[in-house]
């Protein structure tokens, strides 16, 4: 069991920054003529505490926000639904994201994130915040 929870968290992680490396340079088609844009984004947690969205909204750079939802199998972030209803209010796309925890499990993490982040509120896709401290990472 422990040699399958390893591999899975190991190919979690590897799937994870391939989608955030794909996301960040992202390749669209406009008019059917292929053209690389690069948009800018921001990501937001109870850190930032209480955003002020109008003023936010006033920089046309950013396009879009990440918005932290939970972390490891129980923490729910309180600023999560305000940023979320906030920055689509003043026009910005959003998506969720979940700060993951190497030493806890991968199942009570997703559950904690889906128990949360409604697809319905959702314009991008979900993402996954894995940070390396030091030795703590251990996949």
């Amino acid at each position: 069991m422990l040699l399958h929870s390893s591999w899975l968290k190991y190919t979690l992680s590897v799937l994870l920054l391939t989608v955030v490396a794909g996301i960040s340079c992202a390749q669209v088609t406009v008019n059917g003529s292929s053209a690389n844009l690069i948009y800018d984004g921001i990501d937001v947690s109870s850190y930032q505490k209480d955003i002020d969205w109008s003023a936010t909204a006033k920089d046309k750079n950013i396009k879009f926000v990440y918005v932290k939802a939970t972390e490891g199998s129980t923490y729910r972030s309180r600023h999560y639904q305000y940023n979320i209803e906030n920055a689509r209010q003043y026009g910005i796309h959003v998506g969720a994201y979940h700060f993951f925890r190497p030493n806890v499990p991968v199942e009570k993490q997703f559950l904690n994130f889906t128990s949360v982040v409604k697809k319905e509120d959702q314009d991008l896709i979900p993402l996954i915040d894995v940070e390396v401290r030091g030795n703590n990472l251990t996949v």
